[in-house]
């Protein structure tokens, strides 16, 4: 039995263009925040090598999965997606924790993520198809866990960053609700379209706030 869903010809050229575009845009972000570290301070240049290594990781993942035929090697692709999702979010909060770690919530919040990541991703690869509804909220309480310190985590950043880290939080999580929608025509390439909106989003702030 297949256990992934299947697409008609037009759904699959639709999502693979979309994940072409993403490797493209992964690729030059990277490029960027490379450059960029190399002219700053040793923490925030590891925030954004940490941070766009997420990035590429967490698309060059999606496409391996997403663009291969179905067999047992998609199905082993299929975790590793899924487990990249978590080290990308954990990616992205990496920047901003350590730079408020003069502020004193930073490191709390860094060792936070990860732990919370590392249990995503194990979770991922040791059970898959299993214990779903529980990775879906360790995605989300990881996604939105900077409301717990969020005077700290917003307290020096203008308010169209704000603006701009909580529209790529929306756009991530009102994806994978259309994601979870099978009946809907093109369901996987607008749930993969909005990832790679939300991570413009966040990367928009990144670049703007660090790599300057």
């Amino acid at each position: 039995m297949n256990r992934f869903p299947e697409y008609s010809r037009a759904e699959r050229i639709a999502d693979r263009c979309v994940h072409v575009a993403g490797i493209i845009l992964g690729t030059l972000a990277l490029g960027t925040l490379a450059l960029a570290a190399r002219a700053k301070p040793t923490y925030i240049a590891l925030g954004l090598v940490v941070y766009g290594c997420g990035l590429i990781g967490m698309l060059g993942c999606s496409a391996l999965y997403n663009l291969a035929p179905p067999s047992p090697r998609k199905e082993w692709l299929r975790r590793v997606d899924h487990a990249a999702i978590y080290v990308m979010i954990a990616a992205t909060y990496t920047p901003f924790a350590l730079d408020l770690t003069s502020r004193g919530a930073g490191i709390g919040l860094l060792l936070f993520v990860w732990a919370v990541a590392a249990c995503g991703v194990a979770l991922k690869l040791a059970y898959p198809r299993r214990w779903e509804r529980a990775a879906i909220v360790l995605y989300l309480v990881l996604g939105w866990c900077f409301l717990a310190v969020r005077e700290d985590f917003l307290a020096a950043m203008p308010r169209s960053a704000i603006v701009l880290l909580l529209m790529g939080g929306v756009f991530y999580t009102g994806g994978a609700a259309i994601h979870h929608r099978r009946g809907l025509r093109y369901h996987n390439a607008i749930w993969h379209a909005l990832v790679l909106i939300a991570a413009g989003c966040h990367f928009a702030v990144i670049a703007w706030l660090f790599a300057r």
